[in-house]
């Protein structure tokens, strides 16, 4: 993971998961909704902003879940960084 996401982002991944764990530990309902269920990815759509940057638009599903997101990426070096996600049902 640390070969495509900056520090930055990888910093806010890891918050959001341990809060997402400790949700799925106090409620068996959520964890049978998210923890458990293969992630299923329909369409990625991308687009060049420029040429040291490209945005993405994600149709995926945990279960019978279907979320939406966002992803920005920018040219570090020599390698595509994510610097920005979004995801919401």
């Amino acid at each position: 993971m640390e070969k495509v996401l900056s520090e930055d982002y990888m910093r806010k991944l890891k918050i959001a998961s341990a809060q997402i764990i400790s949700r799925m530990k106090k409620d068996a309902k959520v964890y049978a909704q998210l923890g458990m269920l293969p992630i299923t990815v329909y369409t990625v759509e991308s687009w060049m902003i420029s040429p040291t940057c490209f945005e993405s638009t994600v149709l995926m599903g945990i279960g019978s879940r279907r979320l939406c997101g966002n992803m920005k990426c920018v040219l570090k070096g020599s390698a595509w960084k994510c610097v920005t996600a979004d995801f919401g049902m």
